[in-house]
Parts: C-alpha cells; structure tokens; sequence
C-alpha cells in the first residue's frame, strides 16, 4: 500500500468520524427524547391505574348493592364524596371534537378513553422527525392497549426503520399482525427478523411464526418452527404443536 493509499484511508476515516460527531443528538436533544419517553410511560400507568381504581369501586358498589348493606353503601357515599357517581350505574363512552383533536370520554369519572389528532396521525411532525426509535415503541405499546391497531402498526414500523437490528421490534409487529388477522404479514416479519443474528435466540419469533404458518394452512412449515421453540426450551410450545398436530 502506497503512500497516497493510506492518506486517503486516513481522509475516508476522518471523514466518516466527522459525519457521525455531526449527525449524533446533543445533550439536550438526548434530554429531551428521555423526557418525552418517560412523560409517554407516566401518561400510560396513570391511566392503568385509573382505570383499575375505577373497576374496584364499580365491585365494590355491585357487591353492596347485591347484599343489599345500606348502610355500607352510606358509609361508601360517604368516603367518596361527589366522586361516588364515577363507582355507580353503567359506564358509557362519549365524543368531544373540534377542528383539530377528537376526545373520548368514559361517563364513570370523565376518564380519558382515547384521543386522536386530526392533523397528526403520527408523532414526527410534533418532533419535527427526531424521535428515536424508544419513543416510537413506546407510543406504540400505548396504542396497541388502546386498541388502535393500525396507528400502533405504523409506528412499530417506524421503530423498525429507526433500529432494524433491534429483533424485539420485529416480534412486536408479528404478534400485532398475527392479533389482527394478518398471518401471512406476521410470518413475513419473522422471516424478516430471523436475518438478524440476534433474532435466533428469541422464541417469540419461532412461536409466532409456527401460529402463523399453521393458520395459513402450510402446517409443516409452522410445526417446524414450533419444534424449534421447543428444542429451546419454550413451555409454550408444546401444547401449540399438539393442538395444531390434531388439525
């Protein structure tokens, strides 16, 4: 190797050294992203714990009203104060929009349900297209426990883009497609993550794609894969290979 060979490698790596340094987040971007994510982790606890709050007084007042104690049903009002009416009667699901944001009331203490931006489907325009790849799964678990599997789809795929060694982004978006009726997508996606050297470890993929080829009726394919989850030790296993095996 000549002397104006290694010049130029020692340019090419400079170079490259002098990109990543450019393009990698600041200290406060890096704040920032750790903040949005943990403000999404904070947001969704919170309603869990609503909503679990709000499910033990609705059986407690059932289990009252049904023993017919009145005066433990007193004693409850009373606890409770003008929150009892959030613990009594039916719950039922109401709709407050405008222009730019649709919301979703639970009637049993105006509980949040669900909030959809009409102008902001996804979150990069509020991120201006610098949320990681964290932030993305995160809003993505958020979405799948609310039930808006499409949204919770596109934004696992953009975890992906953002991370596509990550094998754990992969599984997600598989067991979602299989959840949705998507078998042949969710073996697709497996097939996708088993590229990756680290994917061969995780059983969630040999499951997930042994459920999805037996669904789609290639039952060889997917009992081979179910073995392979088996082989390593998978409890789940086998109780799946028996089931689809008497198909």
């Amino acid at each position: 190797m000549d002397k104006k060979s290694i010049i130029g490698l020692i340019l090419i790596f400079g170079i490259f050294v002098g990109y990543m340094w450019w393009v990698s987040p600041s200290k406060e971007e890096m704040a920032e992203r750790q903040r949005v994510h943990d403000s999404l982790v904070q947001v969704y606890n919170d309603s869990v714990r609503v909503a679990d709050s709000l499910a033990a007084l609705q059986a407690s007042s059932d289990s009252l009203a049904a023993s017919g104690d009145s005066s433990a049903l007193q004693e409850q009002k009373a606890d409770l104060g003008i929150f009892n009416a959030a613990a009594q009667g039916e719950s039922s699901l109401i709709a407050i929009s405008n222009e730019r944001m649709s919301i979703q009331l639970n009637t049993q203490g105006a509980m949040v349900n669900q909030v959809m931006l009409k102008d902001y489907l996804t979150y990069d325009s509020l991120m201006n297209g610098r949320g990681s790849d964290e932030f993305y799964y995160v809003k993505y678990k958020c979405e799948s426990n609310l039930r808006q599997y499409q949204i919770a789809l596109n934004d696992i795929a953009h975890a992906i883009v953002l991370n596509p060694r990550e094998p754990i982004y992969y599984a997600e978006m598989a067991s979602l497609q299989l959840r949705v009726n998507q078998p042949d997508k969710a073996a697709q996606t497996c097939d996708l993550a088993f590229r990756l050297p680290e994917a061969a470890n995780l059983n969630d993929l040999y499951i997930i794609k042994g459920i999805a080829l037996c669904e789609t009726g290639k039952k060889e394919e997917g009992l081979e894969a179910l073995k392979t989850a088996n082989e390593k030790g998978d409890a789940r296993a086998q109780s799946l290979i028996d089931k689809y095996s008497k198909k």
